[in-house]
């Protein structure tokens, strides 16, 4: 149980973790000398399908937030699952499992957003 928790703190931290802007030299690339705040630069840089509004933006976005109520439903199911189990130790495990895979499942999913998010907008 150390192991996992420690692979998914590694991976999260690794995740998170500010890198140098190497990609961001690409991306004003497109503006032509114009400063990086010019509308001209703003518009050369949109993209309907990899942009901040694109496809695959709002289908990560749709995605995440099925998984999300659907974990925050299984922590409640297991929630309630615990305290109806009446002390039996085979349901107080499944119930414990239950909100304990609820919630790693949701940490992967708020993780697998954010390293999408951040490789689709420095394609």
């Amino acid at each position: 149980m150390k192991k996992i928790i420690a692979v998914i703190v590694t991976v999260f931290t690794l995740a998170t973790v500010p890198l140098t802007p190497v990609a961001a030299v690409d991306v004003f690339s497109n503006c032509n000398g114009a400063a990086a705040n010019t509308t001209i630069c703003k518009a050369s840089r949109t993209d309907k399908l990899f942009g901040p509004g694109g496809l695959w933006n709002r289908i990560l976005n749709t995605f995440t937030f099925i998984i999300g109520a659907v974990a925050v439903l299984m922590i409640v199911i297991g929630g309630l699952r615990y305290v109806t189990s009446n002390g039996d130790p085979t349901q107080l495990t499944s119930a414990k499992n239950t909100v304990m895979y609820a919630a790693i499942g949701l940490v992967l999913a708020t993780m697998a957003n954010a390293i999408v998010n951040f490789v689709l907008t420095n394609i």
